[in-house]
């Protein structure tokens, strides 16, 4: 089967009211990465946005507080000529550490409050097609909630299962070598090259796996979904006899 290189079910990262669907989002339309397909209802996030703006302009000020407080008494320290070494506490050292340290805790949940933001506008992670909606303009959805199933309608890839018999009549040097990509009336319908392969039986099969990818050309009519057959580069075969599988009997 052909497969695409991407494809992804877009789910819910937040919860909250459908507010917007975009006609791009429909089932079967192109759409390019970056584009806005959904808007969730933000006002919430939006207050959680603003209000860790705030915590962090309030500790950005107990900073600058605190640095002119240290700086302050290590003057006054140097004035008054006492002799030694003063302690931390003298020149407000652990106050200012922890207003660094709160600056820091604030700028994370701001950049936490605004990838959260962010998940409001529902975007395409790449170029693709739509091929499922599952949800509707008005409906409350929570985080986990599917949206919208996209594929990549770029670059086609097919996996191919071989037997060990199979896989020992590949021809030397597969790698990169093309392959034909046959419908199931065994007509050529595009041509493939070999990516990777091998170093690994599948633990379900046992089967050696090799991976392909459709060569993206004018005359390609390949679809993702497409059952098919492909004809892969092989070893010849001498002194041999190609026979069909119904004139064996179950002896061989």
């Amino acid at each position: 089967e052909i497969k695409p290189r991407w494809a992804t079910t877009l789910k819910a990262q937040i919860s909250g009211e459908i507010e917007q669907i975009f006609d791009r989002s429909s089932v079967g339309e192109k759409v390019q990465k970056g584009d806005l397909l959904i808007r969730i209802e933000d006002s919430r996030y939006q207050a959680d946005l603003h209000e860790a703006e705030q915590l962090l302009a309030e500790a950005q000020l107990n900073l600058l507080q605190a640095e002119n407080k240290s700086s302050q008494d290590q003057k006054n320290w140097q004035r008054s000529g006492i002799s030694g070494t003063p302690s931390n506490l003298v020149l407000n050292i652990p106050q200012l550490e922890l207003a660094k340290k709160t600056v820091n805790a604030a700028k994370s949940r701001l950049h936490a409050a605004r990838k959260t933001f962010s998940y409001t506008q529902v975007k395409a992670p790449f170029s693709g097609i739509i091929t499922r909606r599952s949800i509707s303009i008005g409906q409350t959805v929570f985080e986990g909630d599917e949206l919208l199933h996209i594929v990549e309608n770029g670059r086609q890839e097919i996996s191919v299962a071989l037997s060990n018999k199979q896989w020992k009549m590949l021809e030397k040097n597969w790698k990169k070598q093309a392959a034909s990509i046959r419908n199931t009336d065994n007509i050529e319908i595009a041509r493939a090259h070999i990516k990777r392969g091998g170093g690994f039986l599948d633990p379900d099969t046992r089967q050696y796996k090799l991976f392909l990818e459709v060569d993206d050309t004018a005359n390609s009519q390949s679809l993702v979904g497409d059952f098919i057959r492909i004809n892969l580069p092989s070893r010849t075969a001498h002194n041999s006899l190609m026979i069909p599988e119904s004139a064996l009997t179950r002896r061989g």
